[in-house]
Order: C-alpha cells, then sequence, then structure tokens
C-alpha cells in the first residue's frame, strides 16, 4: 500500500520537477500546493488500508441522541475510511460499567463521565481521548409544587440518585457547607414515575432527557443544577485504556478523528440524524424527543465556542481536587501523568522521496517558511482559543453566581432592547414570575400577563411616563403565577440612551417582597385585633360594672317586692302592684344577662353541640321569622365536627343573625347560612388574633345593604345601632360575647350595597369536658326546723338588711357585716354555722375573704354572691365557690335553696326535712 502511495506522489510530482523554472513563480506554487495536498492524504491512507479493524464502543446509556456523533461516524462512512468497523453496545442496568467493559477487554473504547478520573485516581489505567460534553447534564428534579427551590431545600430530603454519579450532588452540597448525612441519599429506582407520585422528593436526571417528560405531561419542576453553585464538572467523556494506545497507537488516534467528526456533522445535521435514530436505534422515541435532546445536547457541547473534544487539562486537576476533598478519591495526582490522549502521528519514512526534495530545496524551504509562519498563526489561535475559554469559564463561574445570589434576595433583573424589541430575563425573573428557568423566550407582552389586572394599567402607565420624562422608575405592584398564587412585587427601572439623547433600552432589577408585604399586613392585622380587643375588654368591663350596680338595685327592688307581695296577701290589688314591681325587676335582670354576656361574665351552662343538627331544628322556624321575601339556604357540611358552648344562647345568636340579615335585605333577598369544618394554621392564626387548631365555622351570608366601612368598627359596641328606636344596639354586642366567652372569634366582610358575610369561629370539642349532670325531677318545696347562725356580709346596706329579714323569718340566727373586716371580727366572737357575702367590696373582696376563713374556720361553709364577677383575686378561691356563686337579683327561695342544699350536702342534719332540692343555677 505504502509503495502505491509513493509511486503516485512521485508521479505526480514528476512533472513539477521537470518544469521547474527558476523565473515560473506559478509552478513552484502549484508543487506547493500538489505538496501539501499530498500530505493532507497521505496519512489517513496508510492508516486505513483495504481491510477494515473491529472495534467496539461501550455507550454509558441505550441509545438517544446523547450518542449521536458515533451514529452519524458509523452512517457517514467515517470509521470505514479510517479503516474501522465500528460495533456499539450499550449499557443496561445490569451491565457493566463502561470503564469494566473496557479495562476487561470486552470493549475497546467507551463513553463515560467524571468518574473516569476518579478511577485513574484509584490506580486504573484508563486515559481521555476527547471531552464532548464541556458541561454536565446531571441535574436533580423538584416538582413545583414541592416547595424545593434549591440546594439547601434538599436538607432532611429523600433525594434518587444514579450510583456513580454522586460526585456533583456530593460536591455541591460541599460548596454550599451542607452535611451530606443532613440529605437523606437513596439509589434512584430510575423511574421519573416515582418523582410525579411523591415516592422522592429529587431525582438525578439528564437535563437532555427527563424535563421533556414532565413538561409534556404538563407538570411544573424546578431544576437544581450544581454549576449554578460553581461546580463546573465535565459530562461525557470518549476513553480507552492505556493497553489501546500502546497496542494500537494509530487505531486510537483513527478511532478519535473520526468520531468528532462525526459529532460535528451530527451537530450540523441534527434533523438527519433524528431520523437515522428513529429508524436503526431508538424507534420508540418521539421525534419532538429527540429534538429536546438535541438542542440540549448542543448547549453542553458548546461547539461554537469550544473546539469539539477539547480536553482542558487543568479543569481535570481541578475536579480531580474537588473529588479528594469531598473524600471520593485518594490524592494520587502523579497518576494524572499520561491521563490525557496527545494524538501525535507517527514520522512517515519518506527516504524514497529524498531525491524529489532534494530536487525541490527551494520549494521546501519555502514551504519550510509557509508551515512556520502556520504554526505560529496556530499557537496564537490556540492561545486565543484558550484565553476565550478561560474568560468563558469565568464569565459562566460569575453568572452562576449572581444566580445564585439573585435566587438569596429572591431578586431578578431584566433588560429591554428598545429598538430590536428582544428582552432578556435572569433565572430568577423566571421564578419570580412562575416559571422554569429558560422555559420560553422572554418579551414585555409575556410579562405584562403576568401582572395582576387590578395593578395592569397602572404598571402601564409607570412605564410609558418613565420613557416619556427619560427617567428612573420605582414601583409596587402585584403579579399572579399560572397556579393563581399572588405575589407582590418591587421594581426598579433603569433608562439608556444613545448618543442622540435617545432612549435604546430598559433595564433593572424585580425584586419578590411578599414576605415584607405580608409581614406587614400581618402587623396591621395584629395592631387592629390588638386594638379591637382592647375596646371591647374596657367595654366589657364598663358594661359589667354597670350590670353590678343594676344588679344591686334589681336585687332590693325584687326582694322587697317579694316581701311586700307576702304581707298584702289579704290584699289583692296591692299585691298585684308588689307582682308588677317584681316582674319589671325580672325584665330588668334579662337586661343586665344580656350584658354579662358582651362582658363574659354570662352564667350559662354549656354542652357538646352539633350545629348542623341545631340549624335543622330550627329551619322551619327561621323561614317564618325571615318571612317569604327572604330565601334561606343552608350549606351544611357532612360529618361536622361538635363544639362546645351553650345551646339556648347559640339558638338566640343563629336567630338575632338571621333578623338582622332581613332587616338588612330592603326588598327579596338570600340568606346562606354555611357550616365548615376548617384547620387553622399558625399564619392565619396570628393574623386573626386566634389560637391555631380546629374550628367549626358557621357563617351568615345575606345580599342586603351591606355595612359602611365608618361604622364597622361599632357594630358590636352595646347600644350601638342604626335602627333608631326599633333598635336596642344589643344583638350584635351580645353574639360577639357569646362567641368569645366560647373560644371563638367573629370576622365580618361587608360591602356597600353587595350584602355581608358574618363568619363565627368556634373551636371544635375535643371531648374532654364534663356535661352537668341536671336532676330535673326534684322540685323547691322545702320545710325546715332547725337553728343555725348566718354571716351576712355585703357593703350595700339596704341589700343587707333584706337579706337578713328574709333568713330571720325562717328561723335562722342572723348577724351582719358591711365590710369584710367586720366579719373577720364576728368570726372571733361567734360560733358562724354559714358565711354568705358578696364578692365586689372595698378594700377586700369576697374571694380574699373566703380563702381566710377556710384557712382558720375550716367548718363554717361558704355562699358567694354577686351581681358581677370579674377576675380580680378569682384564684385564692376554690373551684366549688365559683362554681355555686349565686348572682343577682335572685329571689328568696333561691337563697334559701342554696343553705339549705350546703345544710344537707355537708352535715346531712336529721332535722332537716328535705322535699326535693332545686337542682342549683350557676
Amino acid at each position: 500500500m505504502t509503495k502505491s502511495i509513493v509511486t503516485d506522489f512521485y508521479k505526480a510530482m514528476l512533472p513539477i520537477h521537470l518544469n521547474i523554472c527558476p523565473n515560473t513563480r506559478h509552478l513552484h506554487t502549484l508543487s506547493l500546493a500538489k505538496f501539501a495536498l499530498f500530505l493532507f492524504y497521505l496519512i489517513p491512507v496508510a492508516a486505513t488500508g483495504n481491510e477494515t479493524e473491529v472495534v467496539v464502543l461501550k455507550l454509558k446509556w441505550l441509545h438517544q441522541f446523547q450518542f449521536a456523533g458515533y451514529y452519524a461516524a458509523q452512517e457517514k462512512g467515517f470509521y470505514r475510511e479510517a479503516g474501522l468497523n465500528v460495533k456499539f453496545k450499550i449499557h443496561g442496568l445490569d451491565l457493566k460499567s463502561p470503564i469494566d467493559t473496557v479495562l476487561s477487554g470486552e470493549a475497546n473504547y467507551g463513553v463515560t463521565d467524571i468518574g473516569v478520573v476518579k478511577e485513574r485516581l484509584a490506580g486504573k489505567p484508563v486515559v481521555v481521548l476527547a471531552n464532548i460534553f464541556q458541561k454536565s447534564p446531571l441535574v436533580f428534579i423538584a416538582l413545583k409544587n414541592s416547595g424545593i427551590q434549591g440546594v439547601h431545600d434538599l436538607v432532611g430530603k429523600q433525594v434518587m440518585y444514579t450510583p456513580g454519579l454522586e460526585s456533583e450532588l456530593l460536591a455541591m452540597l460541599q460548596v454550599e457547607g451542607i452535611p451530606a448525612g443532613e440529605v437523606d441519599l437513596r439509589h434512584s429506582s430510575f423511574k421519573l414515575k416515582d418523582l410525579i407520585d411523591g415516592h422522592t422528593d429529587a431525582y438525578s436526571a439528564y437535563a437532555t432527557n427527563e424535563p421533556y417528560t414532565l413538561r409534556k405531561q404538563g407538570i411544573p419542576y424546578q431544576l437544581i443544577t450544581p454549576r449554578d453553585y460553581g461546580i463546573h464538572f465535565y459530562g461525557d467523556s470518549l476513553f480507552t485504556s492505556q493497553s489501546e494506545i500502546r497496542e494500537h497507537p494509530e487505531r486510537t488516534r483513527a478511532f478519535r478523528l473520526a468520531s468528532l467528526k462525526g459529532w460535528k456533522y451530527a451537530l450540523d445535521h441534527p434533523d438527519e440524524i433524528i431520523k437515522l435514530i428513529r429508524k436503526k436505534y431508538a424507534p420508540k422515541k418521539s421525534v419532538p424527543h429527540l429534538e429536546f435532546e438535541a438542542k440540549a445536547v448542543h448547549e453542553m457541547i458548546m461547539p461554537d465556542l469550544v473546539s469539539i473534544g477539547h480536553v482542558n487539562p487543568g479543569r481535570w486537576r481541578v475536579i480531580a481536587e474537588r473529588l479528594v476533598s469531598i473524600g471520593l478519591s485518594e490524592p494520587n495526582y502523579d497518576l494524572l501523568n499520561g491521563f490525557i490522549f496527545t494524538p501525535s502521528p507517527e514520522q512517515l519514512d519518506l527516504k524514497p522521496l529524498y531525491r524529489i526534495i532534494a530536487a525541490e530545496t527551494l520549494l521546501a524551504l519555502l514551504f519550510l517558511a509557509l508551515t512556520l509562519l502556520i504554526g505560529r498563526l496556530n499557537i496564537r489561535l490556540k492561545a486565543s482559543e484558550q484565553h476565550i475559554q478561560e474568560r468563558n469559564l469565568t464569565l459562566e463561574i460569575l453568572n452562576s453566581k449572581l444566580n445564585q445570589a439573585q435566587e438569596i434576595t429572591h431578586i431578578g433583573s431584566y433588560e429591554w432592547d428598545l429598538k430590536t424589541g428582544h428582552v432578556t430575563w435572569t433565572k430568577e425573573l423566571y421564578r419570580i414570575a412562575g416559571f422554569a428557568p429558560d422555559s420560553f423566550e422572554p418579551s414585555y407582552e409575556k410579562y405584562l400577563a403576568c401582572i395582576h389586572p387590578d395593578d395592569r394599567d397602572t404598571f402601564i402607565a409607570q412605564i410609558e411616563k418613565a420613557l416619556q420624562i427619560k427617567k428612573p422608575y420605582s414601583e409596587e405592584y402585584r403579579i399572579i403565577h399560572p397556579n393563581g398564587e399572588i405575589f407582590y412585587i418591587h421594581q426598579q427601572g433603569e433608562l439608556r440612551l444613545d448618543a442622540r439623547g435617545e432612549i435604546s433600552s430598559l433595564f433593572g432589577a424585580i425584586q419578590d417582597i411578599t414576605e415584607r408585604k405580608q409581614a406587614e399586613n400581618e402587623k396591621v392585622n395584629l395592631q387592629q385585633a390588638l386594638q379591637e380587643s382592647q375596646k371591647m375588654e374596657a367595654l366589657g368591663k364598663l358594661t359589667g360594672g354597670i350590670a353590678h350596680e343594676y344588679n344591686n338595685m334589681l336585687a332590693i327592688m325584687m326582694g322587697f317586692a317579694e316581701l311586700l307581695k307576702s304581707a298584702l296577701a289579704e290584699q289583692p290589688k296591692l299585691a298585684n302592684y308588689a307582682d308588677e314591681i317584681q316582674h319589671a325587676g325580672e325584665r330588668g335582670s334579662k337586661l343586665t344577662q344580656k350584658l354579662l354576656v358582651f362582658s363574659r361574665q354570662n352564667t350559662d351552662e354549656a354542652s357538646s353541640v352539633n350545629l348542623n343538627t341545631l340549624l335543622k331544628m330550627r329551619h322551619h322556624m327561621l323561614e317564618k321569622s325571615l318571612t317569604v321575601r327572604i330565601k334561606l339556604i343552608l350549606k351544611l357540611q357532612e360529618n361536622l365536627w361538635q363544639v362546645w358552648l351553650d345551646e339556648g344562647c347559640m339558638e338566640d345568636v343563629i336567630l338575632n343573625m338571621s333578623i338582622n340579615a332581613m332587616h338588612a335585605i330592603k326588598e327579596n333577598g338570600q340568606l346562606t347560612i354555611q357550616t365548615q369544618n376548617r384547620k387553622i394554621d399558625k399564619t392565619h392564626a396570628q393574623s386573626s388574633g386566634m389560637t391555631p387548631g380546629d374550628y367549626v365555622l358557621i357563617s351568615f351570608t345575606d345580599t342586603g345593604c351591606g355595612i359602611d366601612e365608618k361604622i364597622k368598627g361599632k357594630i358590636f359596641e352595646p347600644f350601638f345601632t342604626t335602627k333608631g328606636k326599633n333598635g336596642s344596639g344589643l344583638g350584635l354586642s351580645i353574639v360577639y360575647g357569646f362567641v368569645q366567652n366560647s373560644g371563638g372569634t367573629v370576622k365580618v366582610d361587608s360591602k356597600q350595597n353587595e350584602g355581608s358575610r358574618f363568619t363565627l369561629y368556634f373551636p371544635r370539642y375535643s371531648g374532654n369536658k364534663l356535661h352537668p349532670q341536671v336532676d330535673k325531677n326534684k322540685q323547691a318545696e322545702i320545710t325546715f326546723t332547725g337553728n343555725k347562725t348566718i354571716l351576712l356580709v355585703d357593703d350595700e346596706h339596704v341589700l343587707l338588711s333584706l337579706n337578713s329579714e328574709i333568713l330571720i323569718s325562717h328561723d335562722f340566727n342572723v348577724i351582719c357585716a358591711e365590710s369584710a373586716r367586720e366579719a373577720l371580727v364576728a368570726l372571733e366572737h361567734n360560733n358562724i354555722d354559714i358565711l354568705i357575702s358578696d364578692i365586689i367590696m372595698p378594700e377586700m373582696d369576697g374571694y380574699q375573704l373566703a380563702a381566710l376563713v377556710k384557712e382558720k374556720y375550716p367548718l363554717v361553709k361558704i355562699q358567694l354572691l354577686s351581681g358581677f364577677s370579674n377576675d380580680r383575686n378569682i384564684n385564692m378561691a376554690d373551684k366549688s365557690l365559683q362554681k355555686n356563686i349565686l348572682f343577682k337579683p335572685f329571689s328568696s327561695q333561691a337563697l334559701l335553696d342554696r343553705i339549705y342544699k350546703l345544710i344537707e350536702v355537708n352535715e346531712a342534719s336529721p332535722e332537716l326535712n328535705l322535699k326535693g332540692i332545686n337542682d342549683i343555677n350557676t
């Protein structure tokens, strides 16, 4: 073969030799061109021969566009021209790795990742021929709804990784200062469905493959790329063994060159290679999927910036040092000598041509000069290429750090070229807008579509104003994510002017300030809730104090009316007057009970209640109360939780709210009563002044006139009404007090002419409270004979006289005291059986007095009275005293019942003849 080549060369050169003339510059040029052409063809032909050698290439995975260059080299004849017949061997889950396959002799060449340098540091004789992927396609995917945005969000999460490819993950964790043990690393199942179904939080994948599947299914996802954290590893690399290079150096060079030629062809003709892959290698892959892969592979190879197959020894050294730093390799850096293949073709034996070269000495000198010139140009070109690569790497690192900083601060940036209309976004701006980075070509119109409709016109006006006055702009507005979530944005923009002073572009920063806005809103809500609570608490104390004084007066009025009625038993007309006085006192007592409900000092009995049952029982009554012009709709949630409250008071609340709604609806309308189970989280609870937990909601929504914003803060105040003489102003205040006393809260949403919605929140009943046991068969008919001494204590002189007269008329010995200190003196000098004391007294109240009596005179029975009981000193009394307070005004019979009950329970005296004691109403 070599002889034939030389003969052909001699025949080609002979005419030139015979016609050489010093004055014929054209012939010299032609000779030089033919000589260069000969050398270009000589080496590959000499290496090829007439027969092809069979070699095996082990791929790192199944057939796909990731290996397109090798398919192209095979199908376009580049391997055949190099004298090779290449067989492809795919890599599946049950097969050896490409490195083990090559080193065992089952394959001559292979495709692998950065694991090749790890094996080299471990002493395995592997050699890199070319770096095909200048960037690693390895990424970690998490679903958008998982809340995982970056590597720090992987802490405590389960992450599936491909065995052998965990180096980049561990390096990324190390860079971010995250101990590897804080991430739950598990071998990949190689089933993307495990990520979709929630069986894992994150999943290692290739940016060239899996994202297409998620995008096709319409599943939003988040990519975590090691490059974003400064981890710049190579991707696919072509490699072989030292023995292959030693035994077949020319074959290795020929295989490398043909493979790189195939990759250039594949990248220049992706559509053709996609059809080839579909037809011969991977028929199940769809054309759109392969097109997605082709675009992603092109981005990984970077052919526009870096020569295909370029190897940077310094970069491999950095990768090796990174693997050593995370404990995956030993620092055997001397083993990296010879790790990278340096193609250097053998010198061709040109002895048969020496006579011709001697004859062409001048031509050779000219050729040498030209070669030196080209060599220098190549050196400069390589240096420039290296400089460009280093600059690109530096820019890539800076860009990565910029993206990382923007992600941490939730700040994205943009630039809008007004002349071309071209818009660029950073990755964080995509995330702020609710999209995956680089998922579409950005535009001004695309961003406008993200802005909340209520804010869009203002935003456009701001931009137009900035363009008009040529000044920077700053504004806040809202955007809506594709999933419907609303976020708050702060934007600052600048304008660039050209040489003529015209605006050429807009650029600026966009920051997600949602957390700050939520915190500000929460602060305002908490302040409003605190002010409202303080105001209502003050009103509660005021109304409670009024109720106390009023109850004292009512007690006097009703008590003397009762005595007067008994004294006038033989004068029916006068007795009737006394009866009317007593009846008026009872009406006044009901009014004070309403005030006490508002002040949270009511004495109602609570029990476990199902609001659905209550509404169903009162449905007909509510319809009648609302009249035919109001349509009543009940929306009751199934399996509604129980609540702990007073059923009778709740009925009053439902009726009260329904009547209010009827008054708000002027003509025909609708009232919707809805129940619902609701879990209140910490954020919602803080902004609402509630305790986090389970609540039962009952809402009343009407189509009435709504509430003026100016008076919304007053509607729960006692005696405030918009109904004039037709309203008492106690309805909503009673509702507010009842709900607060039941551990809940009330929320109001209303707009004028659009209706109102009152929502009542009640804590879910946990089932650990005791139901009061009531014996309804006992009747209050008691006869008593005996002699007991009772100490009466009350700072209200008239009440003291009244109660004393009642007890004396029933054969009790009574000692009166107008203060706690007088009572203590009386206890020292008298044998007291029962102490009956008012709670609200100056200097020392009833709770304090009871505590002292319990300690010094444990045999004395105690009964406390009150027209209003505050919480001051309540901890000094035991629970039985608190439970059995007798609230004013009360009848003489109620007072006697309470005394007899004390005597019965504590002494079981045989002198008593009790014919059924009233159950004590506390």
